[in-house]
């Protein structure tokens, strides 16, 4: 139940000394290389005013105007004026195409209606299509029933014709018959 093997596995010796094991020979190392390196330098530059004057010190309009720089002002005001002028255009034609889109979505919803009163036209009128051709298929079944009852006729009146052209012959056969009955003495 217990295993006979040791608890703890032997540390291996490495080679590598332990702390306090081992004295290092400093003599023929230069001194500031043992520990902290310490400059003999100041910490804190003191700043030495220079020639360029601070901010505030000068005076930026000139006594006299440099033709360049009158140009570029000139320049300045002409490119100001020309954007002020696009700026304007810009905003007249937003306002042009504002009032198209405006006019376009009122167009949209006016087809929109249109398209569904169009809709529910057909929708009607596909409904009334398929009520006649119902009637259209009653009316042809009918016709066609009508004809067949009109021939039916047409054939019975042209029995009837017959029959009754038979019936002429024989009603002139037996009156010829009565009369020839008739010239016979009677025998009591």
């Amino acid at each position: 139940m217990f295993s006979k093997a040791a608890r703890f596995v032997p540390d291996k010796d490495n080679g590598v000394p332990g702390p306090g094991a081992y004295n290092p020979n400093t003599e023929y190392l230069e001194p500031n290389k043992l520990g902290a390196v310490v400059d003999k330098a100041d910490r804190f530059k003191k700043v030495k005013p220079s020639d360029i004057p601070g901010p505030g010190t000068y005076n930026t309009t000139r006594s006299t105007q440099d033709p360049a720089l009158t140009s570029l002002k000139q320049q300045l005001r002409t490119l100001q004026a020309q954007l002020t002028r696009l700026e304007k255009d810009r905003a007249r034609d937003a306002e042009q195409y504002e009032s198209k889109i405006a006019q376009a979505e009122l167009r949209a919803q006016e087809l929109v209606k249109e398209k569904s009163v169009l809709q529910s036209e057909a929708a009607i009128a596909d409904k009334e299509r398929r009520a006649a051709t119902q009637r259209e298929a009653t009316l042809r079944a009918a016709m066609e029933k009508s004809e067949a009852a009109l021939k039916n006729l047409n054939d019975k009146g042209s029995k009837l014709g017959s029959l009754q052209r038979k019936l002429e012959d024989l009603e002139k056969v037996h009156a010829e018959g009565k009369k020839r009955v008739r010239s016979f003495p009677h025998v009591p």
